[in-house]
């Protein structure tokens, strides 16, 4: 049985009625759907935390991602970044640095460049002051 013409003609209200359900309804149902994921998302973290997250420690442990680098990162799902903080122990054995720059008055201080010189035996040397010459090379 052959459709009637009135159903398989082409108007503009079926042109309408296509780009409505074909086009601007999932356009609209895709964002619609953004903005709910959004919203389930903070309501998950705050509670899971019970509060916005201040520290590197909470973030890890609201189990956001870590950045595994020195020191390692957190970052929230909304885009807070925390780094951890790293507490640096002194070692007693080793020697203090001398002031090296204080002792020397400024206009006598010298800068020589970073050069490496090969030695025969496999070593390296480097420049050094006052005349910026590289250091004699170890004897076998």
């Amino acid at each position: 049985m052959p459709l009637p013409k009135s159903l398989i003609t082409i108007t503009p209200f079926s042109k309408l009625l296509a780009l409505l359900l074909f086009i601007t309804f999932p356009i609209a149902g895709f964002f619609a759907g953004m903005e709910y994921q959004k919203s389930l998302g903070d309501h998950e973290r705050n509670v899971i935390t019970g509060n916005t997250i201040k520290s590197f420690d909470e973030c890890v442990a609201a189990g956001n991602p870590v950045m595994e680098s020195y020191p390692r990162q957190c970052m929230t799902d909304d885009g807070a970044h925390f780094v951890e903080e790293i507490q640096t122990v002194p070692n007693p054995s080793a020697s203090p640095t001398p002031n090296i720059s204080s002792e020397i008055p400024p206009e006598e201080q010298v800068a020589c460049t970073l050069d490496a010189k090969l030695c025969p035996d496999g070593s390296y040397v480097g420049r050094f002051p006052p005349n910026c010459e590289f250091a004699a090379c170890p004897v076998e």
